[in-house]
Order: structure tokens, then C-alpha cells, then sequence
């Protein structure tokens, strides 16, 4: 399709041209044509990843091979309960896997939402309403107050036309745009003669011509980045797949010397494969990704009742190990409304009607509010001004009793509004407006106008939109001689706690940085307000951004802390290359600007009340309550789950080690198979899998010593302290178990495995209790730690199942199971009670 690029550049006629249009609009000829040549005026989506390649995915885990190999083999050799209940575990874990790949790509579709609605056009001479997704290049197309602009159009004629950008620039200030030609290159905000779609008609009127359809549009290149962007894996994700992948290795190594050793000592090959596969399915924690995701899942529902709702459960982990945070400004840490902050009158006046002064009246007369709406969802100047003085006075009642006699609205080209008004019988021209523009009309000498110049830098500096207000006693519209009467200062509200929060989530080292389409005085001064800059931090605008290297940006990026006047593709810029420098990125958003980086980053934040729908769905976790304060809590929550999976992954492993030592000592010396089949299907599925979430939910942390740091990008998740934990406590365990096993062979080889069995199940129920940190369930750190009732519940209930199988003579024949006498019950149990650890 054919595309016009910056035409915004061109003038009206020469537009005309290129579309076949003008003022009358289009014919039915030709908007076929144009269809045809510049294409639909919809948001495309990307081609979608089938159900069944996303299925099939899951099973490309080679700890998933390795347990459909067992299974197989399990078949020959004639374990076909074995092989059924692996087929069923690891086909569950896959489907868990597709739901919530499918569940996360939802993006574009809100993009579509935003942007499907009606639209007003001439076309065959005359008006009419069509679909907006009907719209073509060339189509001629009426605005007014409230509509969203279904297109990018050129503006022909406009009246007092105020845009919201927000969503697209990141701008907090609605634009004023005209139809003047801009003949030099600008960017987005500076496109005054331009508008874009998806933005809103805050006030005005204007006719303009549609000179960009569908994917480009400024938001159909938002949406082409979203689909260029690719998710990286989770930290826990690479964590378990190289897990995984190292223990599949070890367990398919020891599988193949047992296997030979058997052969070498001539045992039968079917019995040798009988051994190996007993020591696969030994060391195999089959339910491990069943247990991490539904630890991830019972996470996300604490953090909903926390205001943060997960859509992707893998960000929570990801969460707890981000190091830098990037912010957009406006509604995420400002409220994106402006309120009237302090006024500066230039000298007292007298009060002469509502015990009101002369400058306090013409800030309420001199002002567009349509008073008889009853809430403010975009605050303007006015609006801001008009909420500032009706908690002062009945401001309704001061406008309905002093009509106004002439009014000019404000407009982009004067930068300026003016009223007459009577009041007490005495006419009074009151005007405000752009500072440079007012003082010029004002009889203010050289001292007087470069003071009072030097308090508008300086506030402007802090941040501030400064507005001055002039009058005259008059009848006519005369703006010469005007008397200066003072300023007003307005400013966007930080958020209620953000500075608290900012503060907060510096204590757990994670650096927040500001990324803003705002003006860089604003930003550096909200971020001096909340903690977030300071004068020995660097910043970057865009125009110098677009000057810098990759290279050179890599080498500066720790340091700089602020961005401003950027584009969307700017923020991607950033978070990939702070990605590239190896830190873990989370970017908290609220506009369709901010979609592309929320996707690209490692965990995206959107706002829930103030955020678009699309930042939602490009986001992977949304803030219920909008508050900065949400995400310091998410980031404990996911630094806990993540020392929870670790806890798990060691009560799950260790216990494992302790049936590997069992077979291999076992196979060594030709000894009978210590375990049956479903014995290790039994520990591994039902028995282990309550304490291992229990232990993954496990809500023990006091200190905030434990969580301070994010980990590190490639931190191992069993680190060597764990790994010569599960090897120590493994043996101990396999220790205690074997002596079970050496008194149960004294009566026969199945009185052995059922010692055996009952040992290890009840041992591993008694030691998750150290699992849950680095002490003993005795150490006296430990009393630091919550009571878990959750896995004191599932111990008991472990405990019970063990009991059942022993007592209830119908289940031993199918989990081939002996009747143990009193002392041997005694002895399983006293082994059971030594494995402990400190």
C-alpha cells in the first residue's frame, strides 16, 4: 500500500492533490480508488501462533523427554501404570503451559476497540456518518468536543481546538492546534496543524482532511512494535529449563552406567532397564512444573487482594528480581490533571463585590468551564481554576449574576483569552493567558517586566504552567495599557504516597527512572519532589538521545535517571539496551506511547483506573488502585515466591537424592529393587506435592534482610549452598531409609519395600519442615518464622494417607504394599524422626 510520509509539511492544496479531494470531500469513485491505493483504515493483527504448535511446545523440555522415554520403556517392560500416570502428568503440565501462553497475547485486539467508532465525513456533497474502520486517504472529516480522532488528519480549519496527546506523547498539557504550514521537521508534539488517532477533542471544532489510514497511523506503528517485539523467558524460566536440562543429563548419565554395570554383572536386560528406569523415575520430580505454576497461581491471587492482578503468573517471580524500574510521568507518578498550586498577585487590591478582589474576578469571569457538568475527568486550566475558587466562593453564582457582554475564546495563534464584563455597574476587560504574550500588553516598566520574567523562569523551572492575568476598565475590546494584576501557578499533582514509595522501593536496590514525552524542567523537577533525581544524576531529552550511539548510550545508561521528549521508540530503545546491560527491567505505564516498552520489558506494569485499555493488555501485570506504593509490595511478593520455588525445588530434590542413593547402592550389589513403581509414584505426585506448595506459599519472611537484593540475572536457582544441602540431606535421609530396608529384608524382599516406602514418605513429610529456610525446625532462628498452616495441614494429611495404605488391607495388593508388625512400624518411624538437619 502507498504511504505519504511527513505531510504534515505540505499545505492543503497540495494534499488535495495527492488524494484526489477537497473541501467537498470525496466521491464514491473515488474513495474506491483510494481504498485500494493506501489501504483500510483498521489496525491488522499479527498472524497467531496455532493452539497445537503451542501444545506441542511444551513437551520440547528435556526433562519431559527423558520422562516420555521412561515411559516407553516402562511399557516394554510391562509398568503400565507407570507409563499411563507420567503420560497423564507431563500432558497436564503442557496444558497448563498452552493456557497461559494463549492467555498473555491479547494486545492488539484493544487497539482495534479504541479506534472502531463512528465518524462524520462529506462525501458526495454531503454529510454523513460512517464506521470509522470505512474512512480512506483523502476523506474530508468534522470534529468537535468529546469525539476521537479516527484517523491522522491534516487540519484544514479549526476553532479553538484543544487536543488530549496524552495517551500517544506522553504529554500532560492538552495541545492547542492550528492549521498553519510547518515548513522544518518536528516531532509529534510540535505537529501542531496535525492530528492523531486515538487522541481526544478536549475543546473546539475542526474540518480536516484523513491523510494517513490503519497501520500508518502514529497508533498503527505503536502497533506494528508491539508485534516486532519478542517476550524474553522469565529469570525462573531460564532458572528451571537449565535445571531441568542439567538434571535430565545426570539422571540419563547414571541410568546408563547403572544400566551397564547391570549387564556387566549379568543381570538380565530386562532387569537392568527395570533398574535404570526405577532411577529415572527416582530422581525425576514428575509434578515440579505442576507445583510451580500452581504456587505462581495461588500468588497471583494474594497480590489481587494486594490491588495488583497478574495476567502472566511467570512476571511475579520476574517481579521480585527486577533491579530497575522505568516510569512514565504523567498518570503514574503525577495525577494527569492540572490543579491551581499557589497564585502571585502583584500587589493588594481591593475587594470589590463577593468579597472578592479585582484579580480573583477575573480568573472566574475569564474562564470557558462549562459549569454545568458535575465532575472533571481531564482537569484543564480553566477547569483547575474554577475548582480552586469554588471552594472559596459560589462561582456558579458569580457567573450567572455578571453575564459576560463579549468573549474571545483562547486560540494556539493568540495564546490568550479576554472577556468584558459588568461588574456593579463598571465595564472590565479581563484577559489571561501565555506570560509572554500578557506582559507585552502590559504597562509594566523595564524592572517591573524583567522581575517579574525572572519568577516565571524560575517557576517554569520547578515545573510549573504559569498563566498571567491582566485587566482594564473599558467597554471595547482594547488590549493595549493593560494593568498587570498577577500570575497563577498550576501544576500536575504528584500522587498521594508516590515519594513514600519511590523511597521504599530504592531500599530493596531498585533504581526508578523517569521516561516522559514531558518537558525535561517538569520531569527533573517531579523528579527532585519524589526522590527519584538528583543533581549528580544524568538525564536525556530525545533530541539528544537520537544523537547518541548504542554504544555511547550503554556506557552513560546507569547514570542517567531521567528521560524526556521521548517516543515510543525511544522507550524501547531503553529497556533494551538496559536489558542488554544486564539488568531485569519492569516499565510502569499508562498510555498507548507506553504499550511497546511494557511488552518489551521483562515485566510490564499498566495502570487499572487511568490506564488505556491497550497499555492493560500489553502489560503483564495491572495496578488495581493505580498506586506506586502497589508495586513495592509486588516486588516482595515476587522475591518471596521465588526463595519459595528454591525451598520447594530442595524438599522435592533432596528427597529425590535420597531414592538415587537407594537404587544405586541397591543395583551395586545386586540386591532386590528397593521401591516399587507406583511407590515412587505415590511420594513424587500425591505425597510431596501438598508440602511442596505449602512450602511454595510459605509466607515466613520477617526480615528484610532475606529479600533486600534482587538476584542476580544468572543466578543459578540451586545454588551451591542448596546443592550441598539436598546432597547432605539427601544422604542422611537415603542413611535412614536403607536401614529400614536391611531390617524388612530379614523377613522378605516386599516386607523391605514397604519399610522402605513408609520411611522416606514420612521422613520427607518431618523434613519439609527445614525446608522452608536455612534452619532446622529445632534451631532457635527458626522462631522467627510464621507458623505454616498450610503445610502443617498437609503433613497431617500425608501422615493419614500413609496410614490408610497400612491399615486398610484392600489397598496393599495395588500399591504393593506388606503388613508391618509393631516393631517394624517403630523402627520406620524412628528413622523417619532422625532426618533432620541444622
Amino acid at each position: 500500500m502507498k504511504v505519504y510520509k511527513d505531510l504534515y509539511k505540505k499545505d492543503i492544496k497540495e494534499i488535495y492533490g495527492l488524494f484526489g479531494s477537497s473541501i467537498n470531500g470525496l466521491d464514491s469513485t473515488k474513495v474506491s480508488s483510494n481504498l485500494n491505493k493506501f489501504g483500510k483504515n483498521i489496525i491488522e493483527d499479527k498472524k497467531k501462533t496455532s493452539l497445537l504448535k503451542i501444545f506441542i511446545s511444551q513437551f520440547t523440555n528435556l526433562l519431559v523427554i527423558v520422562l516420555i522415554i521412561a515411559s516407553i520403556l516402562s511399557l516394554f517392560t510391562g509398568s503400565l501404570e507407570n507409563a499411563i500416570v507420567i503420560i497423564l502428568v507431563i500432558t497436564l503440565n503442557a496444558i497448563l503451559g498452552t493456557f497461559e501462553f494463549y492467555k498473555a497475547e491479547k494486545s492488539l485486539n484493544s487497539l482495534k476497540r479504541l479506534t472502531s467508532l463512528d465518524a462524520l465525513v462529506i462525501r458526495d456533497n454531503k454529510k454523513q456518518v460512517i464506521n470509522s474502520n470505512d474512512l480512506v486517504c483523502g476523506d474530508v472529516v468534522y470534529l468537535k468536543r468529546g469525539d476521537l480522532v479516527p484517523a491522522d488528519i491534516r487540519i484544514i480549519e479549526c476553532n479553538n481546538l484543544e487536543i488530549d496527546e496524552s495517551m500517544l506523547t506522553g504529554e500532560s498539557e492538552n495541545i492547542f492546534k492550528d492549521n498553519n504550514d510547518i515548513s522544518e521537521t518536528v516531532g509529534i508534539v510540535e505537529r501542531k496543524n496535525f492530528l492523531f488517532r486515538g487522541t481526544k477533542v478536549i475543546n473546539g471544532k475542526a474540518v480536516g482532511i484523513v491523510c494517513n489510514v490503519g497501520m500508518n497511523t502514529e497508533i498503527g506503528n505503536i502497533a506494528l512494535m508491539m508485534q516486532d517485539v519478542k517476550k524474553k523467558k522469565s529469570p525462573l524460566e531460564k532458572s528451571i529449563d537449565k535445571f531441568s536440562r542439567d538434571l535430565a543429563i545426570l539422571i540419563l548419565a547414571v541410568c546408563v552406567v547403572v544400566f551397564i554395570m547391570s549387564i556387566y554383572k549379568n543381570i538380565t536386560i530386562m532387569d537392568s532397564l527395570m533398574f535404570s528406569i526405577s532411577l529415572a523415575v527416582a530422581a525425576i520430580p514428575e509434578a515440579l512444573q505442576t507445583i510451580v505454576t500452581i504456587v505462581l497461581a495461588i500468588s497471583t491471587e494474594k497480590m489481587a487482594k494486594e490491588n495488583a492482578i497478574v495476567k502472566d503468573i511467570k512476571a511475579i517471580e520476574t517481579l521480585g528480581s527486577v533491579d530497575v524500574i522505568c516510569t512514565d510521568k504523567t498518570g503514574t507518578i503525577t495525577q494527569n490533571k492540572m490543579i491551581v498550586k499557589d497564585l502571585y498577585k502583584y500587589k493588594a487590591f481591593d475587594k470589590i463585590a463577593y468579597d472578592l478582589d479585582i484579580f480573583d474576578l477575573s480568573l472566574i469571569l475569564c474562564n470557558e468551564t462549562d459549569y454545568e457538568k458535575s465532575s472533571f475527568d481531564s482537569v484543564n486550566t480553566d477547569e483547575a481554576i474554577f475548582i480552586y475558587y469554588n471552594d472559596i466562593a459560589n462561582v456558579k453564582e458569580i457567573v450567572s449574576n455578571n453575564k459576560n457582554v463579549y468573549e474571545k475564546p483562547f486560540s494556539s495563534k493568540d495564546k490568550y483569552s479576554a472577556v468584558i464584563s459588568k461588574v456593579k455597574n463598571k465595564s472590565y476587560l479581563f484577559l489571561k493567558g501565555a506570560s509572554d504574550i500578557v506582559l507585552n500588553m502590559c504597562s509594566l516598566n523595564n524592572i517591573e517586566k524583567n522581575r517579574m520574567e525572572s519568577i516565571i523562569n524560575e517557576k517554569s523551572k520547578q515545573g510549573y504552567r504559569v498563566i498571567s492575568v491582566a485587566y482594564k476598565e473599558t467597554d471595547s475590546f482594547c488590549i493595549n495599557g493593560l494593568i498587570f494584576l498577577g500570575l497563577v501557578f498550576l501544576i500536575d499533582p504528584i500522587k498521594e504516597g508516590v515519594d513514600l514509595a519511590i523511597e521504599e522501593v530504592k531500599s530493596y536496590n531498585v533504581t526508578p527512572i523517569m521516561i516522559t514525552g514531558d518537558h525535561i524542567f517538569t520531569a527533573i523537577s517531579i523528579g527532585k519532589e519524589v526522590g527519584l533525581y538528583e543533581e549528580s544524576d544524568k538525564y536525556l531529552t530525545g533530541e539528544e538521545l537520537e544523537k547518541l550511539t548504542d554504544k555511547d548510550l550503554l556506557e552513560i545508561i546507569d547514570d542517567v535517571k531521567i528521560y524526556a521528549r521521548v517516543s515510543p521508540s525511544d522507550k524501547i530503545r531503553i529497556v533494551s539496551l538496559l536489558q542488554e546491560k544486564g539488568h531485569i527491567v519492569g516499565f510502569l505505564g499508562d498510555g498507548v506511547n507506553d504499550s511497546p516498552a511494557l511488552k518489551k520489558a521483562d515485566v510490564g506494569v499498566a495502570m487499572g483506573i487511568n490506564g488505556t485499555d491497550v497499555s492493560k493488555e500489553a502489560s503483564d501485570i495491572i495496578l488495581m488502585d493505580d498506586n506506586y506504593n502497589t508495586i513495592v509490595k509486588a516486588i516482595v511478593r515476587g522475591r518471596k515466591v521465588f526463595q519459595n520455588i528454591q525451598n520447594s525445588i530442595l524438599f522435592l530434590i533432596a528427597g529425590n537424592i535420597a531414592g538415587i542413593f537407594m537404587v544405586l547402592f541397591t543395583s551395586f550389589f545386586n540386591m532386590p529393587i528397593p521401591f516399587a513403581s507406583v511407590h515412587l509414584l505415590f511420594i513424587n505426585l500425591i505425597n510431596d506435592s501438598l508440602p511442596a506448595i505449602a512450602i511454595g506459599i510459605d509466607d515466613k519472611h520477617n526480615n528484610k534482610k532475606d529479600i533486600a537484593k534482587p538476584r542476580k540475572q544468572n543466578e543459578e536457582i540451586l545454588s551451591k549452598r542448596v546443592i550441598k544441602r539436598i546432597i547432605f540431606e539427601g544422604l542422611l535421609i537415603a542413611i535412614c531409609t536403607m536401614t529400614s530396608y536391611f531390617i524388612g529384608l530379614k523377613r522378605d524382599m516386599y516386607v523391605a519395600r514397604t519399610m522402605v516406602f513408609v520411611t522416606i514418605t514420612v521422613a520427607r513429610l518431618f523434613y519439609s519442615f527445614n525446608c522452608r529456610g536455612r534452619f532446622s525446625i529445632l534451631s532457635r532462628k527458626k522462631k522467627n518464622y510464621k507458623f505454616n498452616k498450610t503445610l502443617f495441614i498437609s503433613i497431617v494429611f500425608g501422615l493419614v494417607l500413609i496410614n490408610i495404605l497400612l491399615f486398610v488391607k484392600s489397598l496393599h495388593k495395588p500399591f504393593d504394599i506388606s503388613k508391618l508388625n509393631i516393631k517394624e512400624m517403630i523402627i520406620f518411624v524412628l528413622g523417619s524422626r532422625r532426618c533432620k538437619y541444622d
